[in-house]
Formats: C-alpha cells, structure tokens, sequence
C-alpha cells in the first residue's frame, strides 16, 4: 500500500451517506456546504437522486448497493474517516449493506463515530417513507454511536418500538421521549426539537448517564429546508474534531442560530438553511440544561474587583501556603483530600488565618459548609459537586456572602457555569496533566480562545498541564488568571519556576 494511498487531510475528515437533493437544499448539498463551513473535508457516498425543492418532494432513484459499495472501497484507502454521518437511506438493501459495513468496521476496531439522522419524515414529504425498511433500520440504529431524530420521527420511533401509541406523557415530554429512545437503543439519543411549537427551540440530548439540554429562541423564517441535515452533519463536524456530545450540540445550535437568524427578513426565493460563516459570537449561542428557560440568570455571586488574576497556584497542603506566602500572590486554593474530618476544620482556619492579613484571594476546594463557617474568601466547587447540592445548600452559599468559583470542562459546561454568575470560572484541562487523569476533557489553545471570545465579564481562569513552556500560548487568549499545580509542586526549585511565571505573565498581559 503506497504512502499516497495513505494520505489524509489535516482537517477532520467527515463522510456523509445521504441522498442527492437537486434544489441543493438538503441531503448531500446541505451536508457539504455546512462541512465547509466548519472546517472539515467531506466526502460522499450517495444513496439516491432525488426531486425535491423548499415546497415538496416529488420523486427518488435509489442508488444500487454496488455503486455504494464501489463508492466506499473508492474512499476507505484514500480518505478514511473520522466520522461518519448517515442520512437518507432509500431501500433495504441500503440498511443491510450498511449494517454490515458498520459491523465489519467494529470488528476490525476501527475508532469512526457514526451519527444517524434518521431520514423517516422530511419537512417537505407528504407521508413517511416505506415502512417495510424499519426493522432493519432499528437495527441500525442500535449499530451507531448517535442517533438524531426530530420530534415527529423520535415520536414514530418511539411507536414502532413499543407497538403502541405513545402515552400522553411522553407525547408531550420530549426529554421522556428521548430517554425512551436511549433505553432501547443504547446510544446517545438527540431528539431536535425544531418542529415542537412553542417561544424557544430546544434541543435533549442522553448519552449514557448525562442528560443535557439546550434551547433558543425560535426564529420565525422560512428558510429551513435542509436544516436537519444541516445540524447532524454540524454535530458530526464538531465531533470529529474530538468536542465531547454535549459540546458538539452545544457549537452546532449556535450555528444553526446564526444560520436562521441571517435569513430573517428576507423574501421567500428559495427557503433553503443558509449556512453561515464560523465561528460565531456569543448572541448566537443557547442557555443550557434544563432550567434555562427561565427567564434570565440568577443573581451574581460577590466580585473579586480584579480583572488581572495573575499566577493561581492550587496546593494541597498548609505548608504549601506557607512557602507561597512570600510571593503576595494575588491568588491560592487549598485543595485538601483524603483529610479527617476533624482535622479539616482546624486546618481551614489556619489557612485561612495565614492569609488574612494580606491581598491574596484564598480559596478553599470543595469544603463549602466549613469554608463559610470560619469565612474564608472563598470557596471552589466542581461543576457536579455544585449540582448535587439541594436548592436549600446552594441558597445557603450565596446568602453567606463568600465567593464562589466553579470548574468546566468544555462549552457546554461554561454556558451551565455561566448561568450561575459565579465569581470566577475555571476552564481545564488545556494540556494533558500528571496531577489529573483529564485525557478526554483537553481543551487545547484554540477551544480556550474560542470560549474567552464569547465569555461575558466572569474572570476565566485557565487550569491543566500549563507551565514556563506553554504559558505565553495561554496568555495570548487574554484568560483573566492561569492556575497551576504540578507545574510549582513537583518542580525541584519552585522559587525560581513561580517567579519565571509570574514575570512571562507581567510581560505577555
């Protein structure tokens, strides 16, 4: 095999099998326009030709398995995937075929990701596709990593599966809808909800134990012909470029929104999604989880008054503090584990008492009851840790006056920060880090500029794997703090490592 068979696009390289729409609205077009936009190199495999436009859907020519197969053998060498993304399929034969193809790859352990956006209702089709497929085809789906139905095809599914009409309460609850559809199927279940009436669109996304939410206000436009398409291939983009689930859907309803929102106030020519130009700016983006709904967000915990949050050391021990306690920095957190809890109080209050005097912010991790108990500045909570407090527990943090800073990992996780209006927000990790196992989680440079480009006024502080040889990287994103921890703890000179620090931070902010 020649090394150019071998060659591959430095850009994340997405196939899409799918049907050809002659108004280039929909399908194959709408997948390769929206591929563009994002930044991946697409490749098709075409399942059909067919007559559609913005108004209705006339006819479809079924491609033979053979041209799909010749298709696939064309690209496997040459282009192999990262991702691929499943649309129309226009006959059993199709679904058998890729079934097998699915399997086969599985077996050989291949590390595609497979997003189907189940083709059983287009908006412009007059009655669903022939039923006799669907056995096969809820095969398939249990084959692949995503599936992403809108309503009304979630609402089908969820009828054939259990043989029945769907209850009153799941008819209405999208997220029980969802959860129906990941129970049966096994794989993350994203049911769209752009064809649910009502002021805001929202999307529910259930991929093994995580449950996520996202919503926007409903744009009132007629162009959307394609916009299914649009915003599977977009997840599927946005996961090739390794985003977990949930921030995949948080990146591709923003650009959905910037999409609808372009094409607001325009005559009807056409009424095709317009796809827009990424990355785009904070407006477009949607309130997360489950109560975002509500109308605006809760009140703001209390300031730190300083945009310029500097070097952030995080240590695990009163000795740590007391060796930092010279460099008057701006910053610290006390992270202790695997601490007594009778000793976890007298040595809070010691940390707490070192720093008292000084300008330096102490947090404490964690320790939130004991943190306001013996009033620390603050305290740090990681974004689960916050969300498994009870209503009661959260108002009892922000009646105490102390400050609050929440840990994210990714969009999805600083939007459901964001809402909070916590004091700070950390972002991690940005490297890999010997302090945390955090190898799914990497944010990477780019992704951390991406989030400071639409943060509000909340300081973000960076955190994971950052030292004197990635920091200036960091600083160019303009983070408003960089935390470390193995970068002073395991060096064998700390002194000199946090004071090389702190000048590359004077010259680069």
């Amino acid at each position: 095999m020649t090394s150019k068979l071998m060659a591959r696009s430095s850009r994340p390289i997405v196939w899409s099998i799918a049907g050809s729409d002659c108004s280039g609205g929909a399908g194959i077009q709408a997948d390769i326009k929206t591929a563009h936009s994002l930044g991946c190199e697409i490749c098709t495999l075409i399942t059909a030709n067919t007559v559609q436009n913005s108004q209705s859907f006339m006819a479809m020519n079924a491609t033979s398995t053979a041209i799909l197969e010749s298709q696939y053998q064309a690209l496997i060498l040459n282009k192999p995937p990262n991702i691929i993304k499943i649309g129309l399929l226009a006959s059993l034969q199709q679904v058998e075929w890729l079934q097998k193809k699915i399997t086969d790859l599985r077996q050989k352990k291949s590390k595609i990701i497979f997003v189907l956006d189940p083709v059983l209702k287009a908006s412009v089709m007059q009655k669903e596709f022939n039923k006799s497929i669907l056995p096969a085809y809820l095969e398939l789906i249990k084959r692949v990593d995503v599936v992403t139905p809108n309503f009304d095809e979630a609402l089908l599914l969820s009828q054939v599966i259990t043989n029945a009409i769907v209850k009153q309460q799941i008819l209405y609850n999208p997220k029980a809808l969802a959860s129906s559809l990941h129970d049966f199927f096994k794989v993350a279940v994203i049911v769209k909800g752009g064809h649910v009436s009502g002021k805001n669109s929202f999307d529910i996304c259930i991929e093994n134990d995580n449950k996520c939410q996202v919503s926007s206000l409903r744009i009132d436009t007629t162009f959307s012909h394609g916009g299914g398409c649009s915003f599977a291939t977009a997840i599927s983009c946005f996961l090739a470029s390794e985003l977990k689930l949930q921030d995949a859907l948080v990146q591709a309803k923003a650009f959905m929104q910037k999409g609808f929102m372009l094409s607001q106030g325009k005559e009807q020519e056409y009424g095709a999604f317009l796809q827009p130009v990424w990355p785009v700016k904070k407006k477009y983006y949607p309130r997360v989880g489950f109560e975002s709904l509500k109308a605006g967000f809760t009140t703001p915990y209390p300031s730190l008054n300083a945009e310029n949050l500097g070097i952030y050391p995080v240590v695990d021990s009163i000795e740590w503090l007391e060796k930092l306690l010279p460099f008057n920095l701006k910053i610290i957190q006390l992270r202790l584990k695997n601490v007594s809890s009778l000793k976890l109080p007298r040595l809070v209050k010691i940390a707490v008492n070192l720093f008292k005097n000084t300008q330096t912010r102490l947090f404490i991790n964690d320790h939130w009851q004991d943190a306001i108990e013996i009033g620390a500045y603050g305290v740090h909570l990681g974004q689960e840790d916050f969300a498994a407090l009870t209503p009661k527990q959260k108002q009892i943090i922000k009646d105490s006056g102390i400050r609050l800073g929440l840990s994210s990992h990714g969009m999805y996780e600083y939007l459901l920060a964001e809402q909070e209006s916590p004091s700070y927000i950390a972002m991690g990790a940005i490297f890999p880090s010997s302090s945390k196992n955090m190898s799914n989680q990497i944010q990477g440079i780019d992704r951390l500029k991406e989030i400071c480009e639409i943060k509000n006024n909340i300081p973000l502080v960076a955190i994971g794997g950052i030292n004197q040889t990635n920091l200036t990287s960091v600083l160019s994103t303009r983070v408003s703090g960089v935390a470390v921890i193995s970068a002073i703890t395991q060096s064998n000179q700390f002194k000199e490592t946090l004071a090389d620090m702190l000048k590359i931070y004077k010259n680069d902010s």
